[in-house]
């Protein structure tokens, strides 16, 4: 898809909701000028489910609003107002998290092709290893902007998430925020 593009270019999860306003600050930000590639940081409170602990990669920002690392957790859950991982190291809440909503400048393509590459010979007989942009980035050395957004990020991570993922979405709906069909 590399060569088709023809400027700056966002990579989503297809199975998350980001929210009407990240979309905007990310094409806001993607049309300014500069070589900062982008990320949408979510608080990390608003992304946890009632349903069990899930996986979250957790954002270290420094002063001057860059990435500076993502530290995956895994069974990060809300237990009694208590917001804690698998290792039960204690969260506020108010950290902000990736949920891979990324902005890159075009450049970013040739760090893609060599990792992905790397990717391949180092697990080809890995069918369910996964390729994480996270990981690119970091080999990539690449300068990225946290955004932090005021969005909450809604996920399907149990089948019991589903019903509470359509009634905010029909609750978005019923605000006139979005269309009822998106094909109408």
């Amino acid at each position: 898809a590399c060569p088709e593009l023809g400027g700056p270019f966002a990579v989503v999860n297809a199975d998350d909701f980001y929210g009407r306003r990240s979309y905007e600050l990310l094409a806001a930000r993607l049309q300014e000028a500069g070589d900062e590639h982008l990320l949408m940081g979510f608080r990390l409170a608003d992304s946890l489910t009632p349903n069990g602990g899930v996986s979250r990669g957790v954002c270290v920002v420094g002063d001057d609003g860059m990435l500076r690392s993502i530290t995956e957790l895994h069974d990060v859950a809300d237990v009694d107002g208590t917001i804690t991982n698998r290792e039960g190291v204690a969260l506020t809440g108010d950290e902000l998290m990736s949920a891979n909503l990324w902005g890159f400048r075009p450049a970013f393509c040739d760090t893609l092709r060599r990792e992905f590459d790397a990717f391949r010979a180092a697990h080809a007989d890995d069918a369910k290893a996964e390729f994480l942009i996270g990981d690119a980035v970091n080999a990539g050395q690449s300068a990225v902007r946290v955004v932090p957004t005021p969005e909450r990020f809604i996920g399907v991570t149990f089948r019991e998430d589903l019903d509470h993922v359509r009634g905010e979405i029909a609750s978005l709906v019923e605000k006139g925020e979005y269309p009822a069909s998106l094909w109408a």
